[in-house]
């Protein structure tokens, strides 16, 4: 459930992008979402991705992997 999103910014390789709000899916709209153009992918070579999230009252959290690599880390400042 994506109500606990208080605040979410995008980084792809460095530069920041434009989060919206919505998943822009049908079945699943809570969420966010962001356009890349094409400036933001290399031509060859990994792709560097960086998600800030504030949660809130958030239970669970799920990463999708969509590369031959991905690689997670997760931070908080949680302090239990």
């Amino acid at each position: 459930d994506a109500r606990g999103i208080r605040v979410a910014e995008l980084q792809v390789n460095a530069r920041p992008v434009a989060v919206l709000p919505g998943s822009g899916l049908d079945g699943a709209p809570r969420g966010f979402q962001a356009t890349l153009d094409g400036a933001d992918w290399p031509a060859s070579g990994p792709v560097s991705v960086v998600v800030n999230l504030e949660l809130a009252g958030t239970q669970r959290l799920s990463v999708v992997p969509v590369a031959d690599t991905t690689l997670v880390k997760l931070d908080g400042d949680w302090p239990h």
